[in-house]
């Protein structure tokens, strides 16, 4: 059997080929960027800085019962939205980001109040 020099190239050249693999590319990968990992109950986005802020209103008088009732609600409303996006057991980055700006805001928002000490007209 004598082979041909043009059929042992072709052979040599196409086994390269037949190795690599089908479909497309797959992703990179991005790092985590450890700030915005979730961790519950004790994330960055938790309320419990702001309950105790909440708390502290109403023990000094710079927060009416309506006030404080309102900024609860929100707090809960934030734990409930943070218990909704970890029911599958994964919490994307932009997930944890809403949640730290939606805990940093209401956290804000109560202290600026106490500072002031009255409600906005």
């Amino acid at each position: 059997m004598i082979r041909s020099p043009i059929a042992v190239a072709m052979l040599v050249l196409a086994t390269p080929a037949a190795a690599q693999m089908m479909g497309p590319p797959a992703a990179p990968k991005a790092p985590k960027n450890p700030r915005f990992e979730y961790r519950l109950p004790t994330g960055r986005y938790t309320t419990n800085d702001v309950r105790e802020a909440v708390r502290a209103g109403r023990r000094t008088g710079t927060l009416t019962r309506q006030e404080a009732g309102g900024y609860r609600r929100e707090a809960g409303v934030i734990d409930s939205l943070a218990e909704r996006y970890a029911s599958d057991g994964h919490v994307s980055d932009s997930e944890n980001r809403e949640l730290e700006l939606r805990s940093a805001v209401l956290r804000d928002q109560v202290n600026n109040h106490r500072m002031r000490g009255s409600r906005p007209k």
